[in-house]
């Protein structure tokens, strides 16, 4: 089981080996973008959350204020430092809590956006990592498998067997025709 989407990927690709390298690509690609998917499945939620917790606090602060001056207004020249206060402590308050909310959902977006940046980083240097090793270990794997069966098929079998055996031994690969 595995418990990364890097390892997901690379899972995919290993299960698709002996296919056209295009398919080994195309799931490669199709996983990278559903894992991708799933670690920015949140995101846009917690940007709204930043983007509009100071707003709403700055509604409730007009709210508060609308409140003060009506207080104000109706009071007419009986004006109360206690009448007034209720809408100044609205104001205060709601723009307070929306700052707050604001702030801590701004740090926790960009915390997770650079977490999740890491993590597609992580998965396209994996990605290329595994596709080079890919290119580098097929040509190989084909030039044994011909020279396998070209020693097989010919009458001097055991000389060109061994001469195959000599070439991969070269190559630090262990043949087994």
């Amino acid at each position: 089981h595995t418990d990364n989407p890097v390892a997901r990927m690379i899972e995919k690709g290993i299960s698709r080996i002996g296919r056209p390298l295009n398919d080994v690509n195309a799931a490669i690609e199709n996983v990278g973008r559903l894992e991708i998917y799933k670690l920015e499945r949140g995101l846009p939620t917690l940007a709204t959350v930043a983007g509009g917790a100071p707003m709403i606090g700055f509604l409730g602060t007009v709210i508060g204020m609308v409140q003060a001056f009506h207080q104000m207004s109706t009071a007419g020249n009986n004006i109360n430092v206690g009448q007034l206060s209720g809408g100044i402590y609205t104001a205060l308050i709601t723009t307070v809590a929306g700052l707050t909310v604001g702030i801590i959902a701004y740090f926790a977006y960009n915390t997770l956006v650079a977490r999740v940046d890491k993590v597609i980083n992580n998965m396209d240097s994996s990605s290329s990592l595994f596709f080079s090793l890919l290119f580098l270990l097929f040509p190989l794997c084909i030039y044994l498998f011909i020279c396998c069966l070209a020693s097989s098929a010919t009458s001097t079998s055991t000389n060109r067997h061994s001469s195959c055996r000599r070439q991969s031994a070269e190559r630090s690969t262990t043949v087994s025709c």
